[in-house]
This record gives C-alpha cells, structure tokens and sequence, in this order.
C-alpha cells in the first residue's frame, strides 16, 4: 500500500510515505481488534455509561412540549389583542405596537424551541451511535486469529500510516490505538 498522493504526484507532497506491506497492515488490524477486545467489558462498561449520561440528561421532551405552549398561548393572545383593537376602533399603528411586545416574546421561545429540538436531535444521534458500538463489540466472539474482511469492514473506520513500523487504527470511530 501507498499513500495516493504519493501515486498521484509523486514525492512532491508526500516525500516521507513508506510502502507497506498488505499482510503488515492486516495483521495491525487483527492485533488493534484484539487489544480492544482484551479490554471489551471495560469499553462496554464505559458505553453503557455514556447511553445511561446521555437518556438521564434534562428531559429535552418536557421543555419542547412547554414551548411549543407557550408559544401557542402567546399567539392566542395575539389574535385576542388584534380582536379587541377592532372591536374598540383602534388603528392599525396602535394594535400593532400591542402585538409587537408578544410577538418578540414569541421570536425568543421560538429560538429556544430550536435550540431544544436541535439538542434532542443530537442526543437521540449519540444514543444511537453508541448502542451501535455498543451491539457491535457485543457480538464479536474472541480473539482473532487471522485477518477477516467482514469484520474489518464493520470494525475499522480509518488506518493512518505513521511510519513503515507505526500505524493508528481507529476502531468503531471511537477507539484509536497505535499499533
């Protein structure tokens, strides 16, 4: 294997990029597997942590349903200022000075609201990310002894080649261990 700047351009952007041997890189990828798996209980210990973090936050739920609320009751009191200003006669100008005051009032929840929807979009993300690495490491039998595809596909997110004798292994866009 090498680094596809170097194919593509020469040593001109990448002088230092060693040429590596496929079983070196696929035998990295079984011994970076099987270090995390030596430590499998602890990481999943850790993820159930973060998923127990992350579903005992501040319920996000609450907060947009009471929103969304408040924002209703607002624009009801909206309608009933404009309602009262033409059954009083009151000008344009006047009702909409009234309404001005609610409808920032709503502008700011509005604001919130999305802040909070935005918050519980990210937390339902993490939660399912890590439930994923979670199952994952969950089902994966002992230690390996030779290189499987499968596996690396659905275990390894990223190899870095540092130097002919060094590579990082990302593993499940979690775990990075220089082998």
């Amino acid at each position: 294997w090498r680094c596809i700047s170097r194919l593509d351009y020469g040593t001109k952007y990448c002088k230092d990029s060693p040429t590596i041997e496929e079983e070196k890189i696929q035998n990295a990828v079984v011994a970076a597997i099987n270090t995390m798996l030596d430590g499998k209980e602890k990481i999943k210990s850790l993820l159930n942590g973060s998923i127990a973090e992350i579903l005992m936050a501040p319920d996000v739920e609450k907060e947009i349903l009471g929103l969304n609320d408040t924002i209703r009751l607002k624009n009801e009191e909206i309608v009933e200022i404009i309602k009262k200003g033409v059954e009083n006669r009151e000008d344009r100008a006047t009702i909409s000075e009234k309404c001005k005051e609610k409808h920032d009032e709503v502008s700011k929840l509005q604001e919130q609201l999305n802040s909070a929807t935005a918050r519980r979009q990210m937390e339902n993300s993490h939660t399912g990310q890590l439930r994923e690495i979670y199952d994952a490491i969950d089902q994966i039998p002992g230690k390996f002894t030779e290189y499987n595809d499968d596996i690396t596909r659905v275990m390894v997110s990223k190899v870095k080649i540092l130097s002919a004798e060094k590579a990082e292994i990302t593993l499940l866009n979690s775990v990075t261990l220089t082998m």
